[in-house]
C-alpha cells in the first residue's frame, strides 16, 4: 500500500514539475516569438488588414492606392498605428498612388501613415503620390528603419517623406527617431500649378518639437538626395526644430524659390532654426563622410546649407558624398 501510495506522489509530483517547466517556457519567450508570422500581399486592402500582431508583410507585386476626393484620402492610406516589431519587405515591388488620375488642384492618399510604434521597411518604392505631406508619413514617437528603398516622383504637396512631431516634449509623448540607408529620395514635390502648396521640403522633412529634452531625430545613411523641387525653401531637405545627421549622402539638383516673386536658387538644405519664435530650439544637422568600414567616399562637392536666423552657424563646408561599397 505505502509503494502504491508512493508511486502515485512521485507521478504527481514529475506531472507537476513539467507543467511548471512548460509554463515558464513560454512564459519566457517573447510575445513577438509566439504570434510571428509572414503574410504575403497582394493588393492594398490585403497590406492593411496584415498590419497586425507582430507580423512581416510581403508584397508579392505592385499595390496602387487609388485616388479618390480629398475628403476620404484618410481612410485610403495604409494606416500603420502603434504597432511594435512590424516588418514590410517590399521585395523592390511599388506602392503606386497614380497621380496622374488625381484631378488638378486635389490631394490624393499618402502611401504610408506610421503612427508611433516601431517599423521596419525594406526594398520598398513608394512613388506617383499626389499627397499633403509626405508619400511616407512618419509621426507620435515612432521609430522607423527604411533600407534600399526608393520614394521618387511625389508631386505637388507630397514629398519623399515627411518625418513631424510637435508634441514630443509634452508628458507622455515621445519623439521620432528615423534611420534612412541605402534610400534614393528623387523627382519628388515637382508641382504643375502655380498655388501648390509643396512650400517646404521637395525631397523630404524632419520637423520636431521646439523645447525639452528629447529631440526628433533623422539618420541618413549612403543616400541619395536628387532632383526634388520646393516652392520657398528646402529643395533637398528642410529642417526645422529636429537633428539630422547625415552620413554620406549625396545632394544633387535640388531646387527651392520657383514662384515669381521668388529668386530660383539651389539651396539643398534648408534648416529653420527660429521656427518664429524668441525661445524655440535650433536645428542640428551634422555632415559627415560614408562610414569607413564599409565604404569610400566620393566628395561631389559641397551642399548649399541655409540656416535661418542667417546670424547661425551651419556645419563647416558641408560636403556631397557619394558611397562606393568596398
Amino acid at each position: 500500500m505505502k509503494r502504491l501510495l508512493f508511486r502515485k506522489t512521485w507521478w504527481l509530483l514529475n506531472l507537476l514539475l513539467i507543467g511548471i517547466i512548460l509554463t515558464f517556457s513560454t512564459v519566457s519567450l517573447p510575445v513577438e516569438s509566439r504570434k510571428q508570422k509572414v503574410v504575403k500581399v497582394s493588393t492594398k486592402h490585403e497590406f492593411q488588414r496584415a498590419v497586425g500582431d507582430f507580423v512581416t508583410i510581403q508584397l508579392m507585386n505592385d499595390i496602387v492606392i487609388p485616388f479618390k476626393s480629398s475628403s476620404t484620402t484618410d481612410v485610403d492610406s495604409i494606416r500603420i498605428v502603434r504597432r511594435r516589431g512590424l516588418v514590410i519587405e517590399g521585395n523592390g515591388f511599388k506602392v503606386d498612388g497614380e497621380s496622374k488620375n488625381v484631378p488638378k488642384g486635389d490631394i490624393g492618399p499618402s502611401a504610408i501613415t506610421i503612427i508611433g510604434g516601431d517599423i521596419t521597411i525594406k526594398e520598398l518604392v513608394v512613388t506617383n503620390f499626389d499627397c499633403y505631406g509626405g508619400s511616407l508619413l512618419v509621426t507620435e514617437g515612432a521609430k522607423v528603419s527604411i533600407t534600399n528603398s526608393v520614394l521618387s516622383k511625389n508631386r505637388n504637396s507630397c514629398a519623399g517623406l515627411l518625418v513631424i512631431d510637435y508634441d514630443a516634449d509634452q508628458t507622455g509623448k515621445f519623439p521620432c527617431n528615423v534611420v534612412l540607408s541605402n534610400v534614393t529620395i528623387d523627382e519628388n514635390s515637382t508641382p504643375d500649378y502655380a498655388d501648390s502648396s509643396s512650400d517646404w521640403g521637395g525631397g523630404l522633412s524632419a520637423i520636431g518639437q521646439y523645447r525639452g529634452t528629447d529631440r526628433t531625430t533623422l539618420t541618413m545613411i549612403n543616400c541619395k538626395v536628387t532632383n526634388n523641387l520646393a516652392l520657398i525653401s528646402g529643395g533637398g531637405l528642410y529642417v526645422n526644430g529636429a537633428d539630422v545627421f547625415l552620413e554620406g549622402v549625396l545632394f544633387q539638383n535640388n531646387i527651392d524659390g520657383t514662384r515669381k516673386d521668388l529668386k530660383n536658387t539651389a539651396n539643398d538644405v534648408y534648416a529653420d532654426n527660429n521656427a518664429h519664435c524668441h525661445d524655440c530650439w535650433s536645428s542640428l544637422v551634422n555632415v559627415s563622410p560614408c562610414p569607413e568600414k564599409e565604404f569610400t567616399s566620393v566628395d561631389e562637392g559641397p551642399i548649399s546649407l541655409v540656416f535661418s536666423p542667417d546670424t547661425s552657424s551651419p556645419p563647416a563646408n558641408p560636403r556631397s558624398y557619394l558611397c562606393i561599397p568596398k
